[in-house]
């Protein structure tokens, strides 16, 4: 008889090494799937995770990297911009352009600084004419520049707002008072009251226009105004009429 073949040597090899190692040795499948183990591919331990607020991952981990964590950009943003959105662990802070001016019949209602955009909105209609009258333009935010008489210019920032308006005075009565304004645009509607009595024997009779406060601008309130009298003097065989303004 021959020698053995070589695949005859292999088979008595696997059969002598199994004996050697009865399945009573051999870990239960339970706890052979507990035991750690380490894939190929599993990146190697990475440096902790960053800060929430204070770092941001700037490199991640990969198998041949490892992490980075950066500090978060601190104070604010630069003029014309706005912080968009905050810096979290997986990136830094972002600012943002913000958006253009308001245009025409439109008023900034939210400016734009620190974490917030810019906001338009569309102002109020216009006042109705004899319903209401305009006590405030409707203005977006910006500057206002005034020339002094030296020709130094001043710079003042005019506030953002929206159009306002005020009911109109109540319409005159006729007989008891006539309008010498009426209500449209920025200015109220003005009525001054008639009274007659007598000259003391004088011939003339004097129609009296009582005491009415005039306005003092296109935004004043006539309420405040100084006082003003208008006197209308008629008389027979004078030819005419005398108006006094006091």
């Amino acid at each position: 008889m021959g020698a053995p073949g070589p695949f005859l040597v292999a088979l008595a090899l696997c059969v002598a090494a199994a004996a050697a190692f009865p399945p009573s040795a051999l870990p239960p499948p339970s706890a052979a799937a507990s035991l750690p183990h380490r894939s190929l591919l599993q990146l190697p331990n990475c440096s902790a995770a960053c800060v929430a607020g204070q770092t941001y991952e700037s490199t991640a981990c990969t198998a041949t990297t490892d992490r980075v964590c950066s500090a978060c950009s601190s104070g604010a943003c630069a003029s014309g911009t706005y912080q968009s959105a905050a810096c979290t662990t997986a990136s830094d802070r972002v600012c943002s352009a913000c958006a253009a001016a308001c245009g025409d019949e439109q008023y900034e209602s939210q400016s734009c600084s620190g974490t917030s955009n810019r906001v338009c909105s569309a102002c109020t209609s216009p006042c109705a004419e004899n319903v209401a009258f305009e006590v405030r333009a409707c203005q977006g935010k910006g500057e206002n520049v005034t020339k002094g008489a030296n020709g130094t210019e001043t710079e003042t920032l005019k506030p953002a707002q929206d159009r306002a308006c005020q009911a109109c005075t109540p319409a005159c009565v006729a007989g008891e008072s006539f309008q010498t304004r009426e209500c449209k645009g920025r200015q109220d509607r003005v009525c001054l009251e008639i009274s007659r009595f007598a000259d003391g024997g004088s011939g003339m009779s004097t129609t009296s226009v009582m005491d009415t406060p005039q306005p003092n601008g296109l935004f004043g309130d006539p309420s405040t105004a100084p006082a003003g009298k208008v006197e209308i003097a008629l008389g027979a065989g004078l030819g005419g009429a005398a108006l006094v303004i006091a």
